[in-house]
């Protein structure tokens, strides 16, 4: 995104949110049980079709943004939506403990 997101509008109970004009996402006000969401973690840990099952990868959010180790790939994403993508030789152990702090 490349500025502060804001609420725009509202159909129902339900929010849209949009960044430049674009819908961002909807959310709905109403307490969920966590139950609600098993269909959904169930289809991103299972599912062939979801990118999480279709290789290696791991995110941390940070104050300046964000940075992901996806197979081959460093991506470092900052607050204003830049993105720097940089093709990793492998040593994604030494990643791990430089970007993520696991050894």
């Amino acid at each position: 995104m490349g500025g502060a997101a804001s609420a725009s509008s509202m159909m129902g109970g339900t929010r849209f949110v949009e960044d430049a004009g674009r819908r961002v996402y909807a959310f709905e006000l109403v307490p969920r049980a966590l139950a609600d969401f098993a269909p959904g973690y169930e289809y991103h840990q299972t599912s062939p079709d979801s990118h999480f099952t279709r290789g290696r990868v791991v995110s941390r959010l940070l104050p300046s943004g964000r940075v992901t180790l996806r197979d081959d790939r460093l991506i470092t994403t900052d607050l204003a939506g830049g993105k720097t993508e940089t093709a990793v030789d492998g040593d994604w152990r030494r990643l791990l403990a430089e970007h993520f702090g696991i050894a």
